[in-house]
């Protein structure tokens, strides 16, 4: 790939948008499934939970979600209309059934009432936050007391060896969420070390290393 897509692919990977944004969601479900099943499984829900998701990208993992535990409930945030609109028109059923709400968001305020949700899960997100120590106070400002947020990473290592992130992509290790913890709102973290094998986009398989940081307030 030259600069120009590189670039592109950067673009659609922060911000779906259009037939290629839609193209992209596709990619990143075949890619990230696996780390977003995790990242769910780490949340522990329980019946009755309330759950929200920044960056929810096509909502085709929100079958899961639900079915994790029963009578939970599900909002998601995301800076994509295009998304937005795909989201919707895939979870109809679970939208029209008050299981499930997508909504549109500026990437930093998170528009729901103190103590809104049990649960609080975002995969593959971070990268792109412009403010992390004030998104972190936000996710813990919505969490109720004893909630926890889960979030998944790829470790800055392995992204550096992506050509694609060096345009728009912030990069994190276990130091680095760390600290930003440590200035948080947040009480405690605990980070847990996943692999698994993705295709490139020359269609070799490679090990990914990524983590998922789960803060509890």
């Amino acid at each position: 790939m030259d600069e120009a897509e590189l670039k592109e692919l950067a673009s659609q990977l922060r911000k779906p948008d259009g037939p290629k944004g839609l193209e992209t969601a596709e990619l990143m479900n075949d890619t990230n499934t696996p780390m977003t099943t995790n990242t769910v499984d780490m949340l522990g829900l329980e019946t009755g939970h309330r759950v929200l998701e920044l960056g929810y990208g096509n909502g085709d993992h929100l079958r899961y979600v639900l079915e994790k535990a029963d009578n939970v409930t599900y909002a998601g945030l995301d800076i994509s209309s295009t998304m937005f609109e795909e989201a919707q028109r895939r979870n109809a059923e679970f939208c029209q059934a008050g299981r499930a709400t997508f909504d549109l968001y500026d990437g930093q305020n998170i528009g729901f009432d103190d103590r809104s949700f049990d649960r609080v899960f975002t995969v593959n997100t971070i990268y792109f936050w412009t403010d992390v120590l004030g998104l972190l106070n936000e996710l813990c400002r919505v969490l109720e007391p004893g909630g926890a947020a889960a979030i998944a990473f790829v470790q800055k290592e392995f992204m550096k060896t992506l050509p694609f992130t060096e345009y728009g992509f912030k990069f994190f290790d276990h130091e680095a969420i760390a600290g930003f913890v440590e200035q948080s709102n947040f009480e405690e973290v605990q980070i847990v070390d996943l692999n698994d094998i993705v295709t490139s986009k020359s269609g070799e398989k490679i090990e990914r290393h990524y983590s998922i940081a789960t803060l509890t307030n």
